[in-house]
């Protein structure tokens, strides 16, 4: 029967401080995959210890935004799980993806602002597709075809109901869709990368948050 260390276990799983590995060998432990002094476990059993882990514990990396996504949707279940903070790829909200972290961080500031909707002129129907994917559901968002025929009515309804407007200028956009979405919530993305966008509505939340706090103060 072949056995391996069980810290390479965990570490296989994106469970790598010292700390973190405390906490899952007690879940091992607990589940009767080990006990305490041993130091390895049998490959076999590594498939029903990994869902043992799953059931027990909710992975985040160290990005804030995967971190309160996580515990937002963990303490609305009734058996919720322990957070416990992995490796960059083993995170169960961005999996490593710098564009899910970037959103996640994006709903993050925008929640502290209390704001919610944001509305995306210009970009392609994939991008459009990817975000609404992988967005936390918390942002509401409106899509605006930077070559449709968007016209001063529709604009204004979306500069209404939007808290933040992204023209997205790397992308094919022509300035008579732009120009009509100009005001002061409007933010011009010069790049094409979803993760570009999402920073700069985070830069907008976080200085909307912080002057309203000033006013309170």
């Amino acid at each position: 029967m072949k056995n391996r260390p069980i810290t390479v276990f965990l570490n296989s799983l994106g469970i790598s401080g010292a700390e973190q590995q405390a906490i899952a060998r007690a879940v091992l432990e607990d589940a009767g995959f080990t006990r305490p002094g041993r130091t390895n476990m049998a490959v076999h059993k590594e498939p029903d210890a990994g869902e043992a882990l799953e059931r027990r514990l909710a992975s985040h990396c160290a990005n804030q935004g995967c971190q309160e996504t996580l515990h937002e949707q963990e303490r609305q279940i009734a058996e919720s799980r322990a957070l416990i903070l992995v490796e960059r790829d083993a995170c169960e909200v961005c999996g490593g993806s710098a564009d899910r972290r970037a959103l996640n961080e994006m709903a993050t500031a925008m929640k502290g602002a209390g704001l919610s909707r944001a509305v995306v002129v210009g970009g392609t129907n994939p991008k459009w597709a990817r975000i609404r994917q992988i967005a936390p559901r918390s942002v509401e968002w409106r899509f605006v075809n930077g070559l449709g025929n968007a016209n001063q009515r529709d604009a204004a309804s979306d500069l209404k109901w939007g808290d933040v407007i992204l023209i997205w200028a790397g992308t094919p956009a022509q300035h008579r869709v732009t120009n009509l979405y100009a005001g002061p919530r409007t933010i011009t993305v010069p790049t094409t990368g979803i993760a570009s966008l999402a920073r700069e509505a985070t830069r907008f939340a976080i200085g909307r948050g912080e002057r309203s706090a000033s006013k309170t103060s």
